[in-house]
C-alpha cells in the first residue's frame, strides 16, 4: 500500500530514476542526524522490525514524492515545450491535478514521512538519537520568543 504503480514500464522507470536518486540523496538532510547512515548500514542486513518499518515508510515516501513532482501542474508546465514530443509516463492511480488544489501523491508522501518520523521518535534510543521535539513547542518557560 502506498507505492506508485508504473505498470512494469522500463521507460517510465528510466524517466523517474534521476528524480528518485536526487530525492534519495537529499533524504539524509531531512532525517535526524545519524539515522540515514544507520538505516543504510542495515537495509541489506538484518534490520529490527522498527527499522524495517522506517525503511518501508521512506520507500513509500520516495515513490509518492516522485509521483507528486511528476503530476504537479507546475512541473508539467515547466517540462512541456510547444510542439515538442515528450514521453508522458502513465502512473497508477491515475491522477491529474488540473485545478491545482492539492495532490493525492503529496498527501501520501507527507503521511509516509510522518509515519517514519513517528517510529524514529518512539524508538529514539534504538536509533541513537534524542527524542525529537515538536517544531513549535513554545509553551515552556525556557522556549520564549520574546523576553520582557
Amino acid at each position: 500500500m502506498g507505492f506508485v504503480d508504473i505498470s512494469y514500464s522500463r521507460l517510465t522507470y528510466e524517466k523517474f530514476t534521476p528524480l528518485l536518486l536526487s530525492l534519495e540523496y537529499s533524504l539524509e538532510s531531512w532525517l535526524p542526524a545519524g539515522v540515514a547512515k544507520l538505516l543504510a548500514s542495515v537495509v541489506n542486513g538484518n534490520p529490527t522490525p522498527e527499522q524495517k518499518q522506517v525503511i518501508r515508510s521512506l520507500r513509500v515516501w520516495l515513490a509518492n514524492k516522485v509521483a507528486q513532482i511528476h503530476t504537479s501542474k507546475t512541473t508539467r508546465e515547466q517540462r512541456s515545450a510547444p510542439g515538442a514530443l515528450e514521453f508522458k509516463a502513465l502512473i497508477r492511480p491515475v491522477y491529474s491535478d488540473g485545478a491545482d488544489n492539492g495532490n493525492f501523491y503529496e498527501e501520501q508522501a507527507d503521511r509516509a514521512f510522518s509515519d517514519a518520523l513517528q517510529v524514529i521518535n518512539s524508538n529514539a534510543a534504538q536509533f541513537g538519537i534524542d527524542t525529537l521535539a515538536p517544531a513549535a513547542e513554545f509553551n515552556k518557560i525556557e522556549n520564549k520568543i520574546f523576553v520582557v
